[in-house]
């Protein structure tokens, strides 16, 4: 059995800012394990598969994965991020507007075989996860500007894939 390490990530100091033209208004999408099939992304529906979120959203979109019943089932083929996404994970809650739309909780569990769990792109926000490879780095990413990795972002990995792969960051 791989010895599992895990790794604090607490960088909230270390992100860069951008100046660049702000995107059109983001769509939210909403991934909750236990939902049923079929969900459209919202609160009231959510998506039953990371997965399923990668497909759908597109640059500038807020993907908020769910703690749902705290395994990695329907978590576990990784995400590649669009530029200017923010994956969040319940730990950290989201509001828009003033309104929250989902409170503070347990931070889900992703988790990938064949890739990293998460592939970074420019200007993304990831926080609130637990993020666990054995076979492929957790975090990956090149050609990278203005990443931010939040403080209540927790990574785990088995050795000898690194927890954080990022290769050319600005």
């Amino acid at each position: 059995m791989p010895r599992l390490l895990l790794a604090l990530l607490v960088v909230a100091g270390l992100a860069a800012t951008t100046h660049a033209q702000p995107l059109a208004p983001a769509r939210v999408w909403v991934v909750d394990n236990t939902a049923p099939p079929g969900g459209d992304g919202s609160r009231g529906a959510p998506l039953a598969r990371l997965a399923l979120a990668e497909q759908a959203s597109g640059p500038g979109d807020v993907i908020l994965v769910l703690a749902g019943d705290g395994t990695s089932r329907g978590l576990d083929e990784g995400i590649a991020l669009q530029p200017h996404q923010q994956l969040l994970g319940e730990h950290v809650g989201f509001a828009r507007d003033g309104h929250v739309i989902v409170a503070p909780g347990r931070a889900p569990t992703l988790t990938a075989s064949t890739r990293a769990v998460i592939q970074l792109a420019t200007g993304v926000e990831v926080a609130g996860l637990i993020v666990a490879a054995s076979t492929q780095p957790a975090i990956a990413g090149a050609d990278l500007g203005d990443v931010a990795l939040r403080a209540r972002t927790v990574l785990a990995r088995a050795a000898p894939e690194p927890a954080v792969a990022v290769a050319r960051a600005a």
